[in-house]
């Protein structure tokens, strides 16, 4: 079907790729809504903890990912309580970063 529409010159796959990241970060974003509503805490509250604003905390909330970085990651899980791991998969090799809470 996708295959057909490109092909009818209806999308392309550079659009088909776009609307696929976006998607990818909305599930990111949405994600890390929940987590902090499982915390109980607010995008103010979390703000605070990273020392950025709300309005930083509601765009990465809403899958604004711009600016997304591992610390930036790495700030917001800890203003949740959590931790992180950073795992890395090429072909059928996995490795796990086992990064310090404290590396970015």
């Amino acid at each position: 079907m996708r295959r057909d529409a490109v092909a009818r010159g209806q999308i392309t796959e550079e659009g088909v790729q776009q609307a696929r990241a976006e998607q990818d970060a909305y599930e990111t974003g949405y994600n890390l809504a929940q987590l902090r509503e499982h915390a109980g805490l607010t995008q103010t509250e979390v703000a605070e903890r990273m020392d950025v604003t709300q309005p930083r905390v509601s765009a990465l909330e809403r899958g604004q990912l711009d600016q997304l970085t591992v610390a930036t990651v790495r700030a917001y899980v800890a203003a949740l309580g959590g931790g992180m791991r950073i795992v890395v998969s090429v072909d059928d090799a996995t490795v796990d970063l086992g990064l310090p809470s404290s590396a970015a």
